[in-house]
């Protein structure tokens, strides 16, 4: 009974001794197949590594090559929207620079001022610096200093008080700070219509100069009562509004 021992030992297949099934599948063919077998497999393992490689690598030339494009879109410009955008910035209109609404409010800190627009009008070009002029004197000063071009609005208070307000534009920041240096806010016509100086009434206006603008800004009241304060506040909020719109202006 000794060579035909039943109950082989641990690890030991009757057979092939040294192998065993339960973790060797290909246990039971011979050396010759089984190596066959184990090339095979070895052979498919690298192969399916390779294209695991392939494929992540892919995955990752996509990742960088999609990126690159988003920069490229961002960065590039679009000429055919280009244009339109610079023309909407810099437009030299009334609209640029005041509320296009018929009727607004305008605050600073706890100060508020109702205004009902009357009228406005775009006046480009070296003519329309000449006809607001109301003197000699300001005509040959804008005519000197190269002035190209003007806008100019009407605005009536809730206290009934009359504001002009103009913005003329120069050829640089040099040209526009000698106008303001020279020019008084009666130096312009008063769009409003009536009269700029009303007996008994009270009248008040300021000059600015931003960048190669000039703002102008007048108003006129009847006598009422606190005239001096309304007329004040109704020109210099306007004045302040424009002034602020010209620091983001280009053109």
């Amino acid at each position: 009974m000794k060579g035909d021992n039943p109950y082989p030992l641990p690890g030991r297949f009757p057979g092939e001794p040294g192998r065993d099934p339960r973790h060797d599948p290909y246990a039971a063919l011979p050396d010759d197949e089984r190596r066959r077998v184990q090339e095979i497999l070895d052979r498919n393992e690298r192969t399916g590594r390779r294209v695991l490689y392939v494929f992540l690598g892919g995955i990752a030339l996509c990742g960088v090559l999609l990126a690159a494009f988003v920069v490229a879109v961002m960065l590039w410009p679009d000429d055919g929207k280009a244009p339109a955008k610079a023309r909407d910035k810099t437009a030299f209109t009334v609209n640029t620079f005041y509320p296009d609404e018929e009727r607004f409010t305008a605050r600073i800190n706890q100060t508020v001022e109702t205004y009902t627009r009357l009228n406005a009008r775009d006046l480009p070009g070296a003519a329309g610096c000449q006809e607001g002029a109301t003197d000699a004197a300001t005509r040959e000063l804008l005519t000197r200093l190269r002035c190209d071009g003007r806008v100019e609005i009407a605005f009536r208070t809730g206290a009934n008080v009359l504001v002009s307000s103009h913005v003329l534009r120069f050829p640089d920041e040099n040209a526009a700070k000698r106008a303001a240096t020279a020019m008084k806010y009666t130096g312009l016509r008063f769009t409003a219509g009536g009269p700029f100086r009303p007996r008994g009434g009270a009248t008040y206006g300021d000059v600015t100069a931003r960048g190669r603008y000039l703002a102008v800004t007048a108003s006129s009241s009847k006598p009422q009562a606190d005239v001096q304060r309304r007329t004040r506040r109704g020109a210099a909020m306007i004045h302040a509004e424009t002034s602020n719109v010209l620091l983001w202006t280009d053109d």
